[in-house]
């Protein structure tokens, strides 16, 4: 092909070409290997970052980990003891509060893989602000496990005719039963 022989245009048209076929192969070529490198690099740093506060990470987690073993009642402590803790300092503040514990059917305890959850249920007749009261003394105060459910209830007794509150109170305690690997 004579260059010589073709026309301005011609000649712009073909450098035009010739420039955009360039571009398309230096972006190839150099660009993008240069930008999957610096992103490559970047994960690189991130990962860094990590590995370097995974120490004061695992320390955080440890300690929030014990908190919430402690939060939940974990141990080894036997199951009727806990039960017999909670009827103890149930019918303590029941008696000091006018309540009156109608039933505690005994606790249930349930396995997973490597944990256990006891949960225990309260009956408790009495005012709505007394019950309360005994559901924060028993989770808060004294630390017998965690509120799962309290269900009020309006009862009729058909021999007095009145209107009486009662309440199920269950309280579940996360008890760790296997040892990790």
């Amino acid at each position: 092909m004579n260059l010589d022989k073709l026309t301005y245009h011609k000649k712009n048209q073909l450098l035009l070409a010739g420039g955009l076929m360039a571009l398309v192969l230096i972006y190839f070529v150099a660009i993008q290997p240069t930008i999957d490198l610096s992103s490559k690099n970047q994960n690189l740093e991130n990962q860094l970052q990590l590995a370097q506060t995974a120490p004061s990470e695992i320390k955080m987690l440890e300690s929030r980990s014990k908190s919430w073993e402690s939060g939940f009642g974990s141990g080894v402590s036997a199951p009727s003891k806990t039960s017999n803790h909670l009827i103890e300092e149930a019918s303590k503040f029941c008696e000091s509060n006018n309540l009156l514990l109608k039933n505690y059917p005994g606790a249930t305890s349930e396995s997973h893989k490597d944990f256990s959850i006891e949960t225990n249920l309260l009956k408790v007749e009495g005012t709505y602000k007394g019950i309360l009261k005994l559901a924060y003394y028993l989770e808060f105060q004294e630390r017998l496990g965690r509120i799962a459910s309290l269900k009020f209830e309006a009862v009729e007794n058909r021999r007095t005719r009145k209107t009486s509150l009662e309440a199920e109170i269950f309280l579940q305690n996360i008890k760790k039963t296997g040892h990790e690997i």
